[in-house]
């Protein structure tokens, strides 16, 4: 891959993640993303070109029917090098029909594919006020079998977020793919995508508050929009330019 432009394929474009994260792509300045060729997978002619208007030949839109449209997602995913899925978080079956498009890129091409895959940190709670008395317990995930606690966590009370996650480092480890998920708090703060500019979180939490534009706040389970291109952006280097297939089917906390 490193001879070739990346083909990147993102999902979610029009809401406060993916936008965002779309943003971030269009004005970085690593070489890497900047010469890739860049896809949204989206519903609606009217927001494919507002993309187009604002972005030109930089991104190309290209239209599905929704989540449930799984042979289109195969066959747009199997077209592209990378996935990003920053798109609703709890529908298994698309995710895993993007892992199983990369792996016919793979196939085709002999080089190796990503899946970034966005979930919550939900997917690991313990429900302190369901469940009083429990310890406070930090996770490391260089450290920690985060994915094994995931699955216990599962095995005794499915939970859509996780299933769809656990779904994507399954699927990749099945058919090859690498995978990366990346399992966020609360996220808020202005958006920069075209559409979806305000975290639905902060519509919930502070619904007549400006928008905080200071620090992470981790002990609250908060972070700031720019902590999941940030994220994205530490991951690519790595990829770019030293371990490519390294992170092969792990669960990031």
């Amino acid at each position: 891959m490193a001879s070739e432009n990346k083909k990147i394929l993102l999902t979610g474009a029009t809401g406060f993640i993916g936008g965002s994260i779309l943003s971030h792509l269009l004005n970085s300045p690593e070489a890497t993303i900047k010469n890739a060729q860049i896809s949204c997978l989206l519903r609606g002619a009217d927001r494919a070109e507002k993309l187009s208007s604002a972005y030109g030949d930089r991104v190309q839109p290209i239209l599905y029917e929704g989540n449930d449209d799984l042979d289109t997602i195969v066959a747009i995913a199997a077209q592209h090098d990378i996935v990003i899925n920053a798109t609703m978080g709890f529908h298994s079956p698309s995710a895993e029909a993007l892992v199983k498009g990369l792996a016919k890129r793979q196939a085709a091409t002999d080089r190796g594919v990503w899946i970034i895959h966005t979930s919550g940190v939900s997917n690991i709670g313990d429900k302190p006020i369901t469940n009083p008395g429990l310890p406070v317990r930090i996770f490391d995930d260089s450290a920690d079998d985060i994915y094994g606690h995931q699955k216990t966590l599962e095995n005794e009370q499915p939970y859509a977020q996780r299933t769809a996650e656990l779904g994507v480092i399954d699927t990749g480890l099945a058919l090859g793919v690498n995978t990366l998920s990346i399992i966020s708090p609360t996220i808020y703060g202005p958006g920069t995508g075209l559409f979806n500019q305000t975290s639905a979180h902060s519509r919930r939490r502070f619904p007549s508050k400006p928008l905080s534009t200071g620090r992470r706040l981790s002990s609250s389970g908060m972070a700031r929009a720019s902590t999941a291109t940030s994220s994205f952006q530490t991951w690519w280097n790595c990829t770019s330019s030293c371990c490519s297939t390294s992170l092969t089917a792990t669960a990031r906390a």
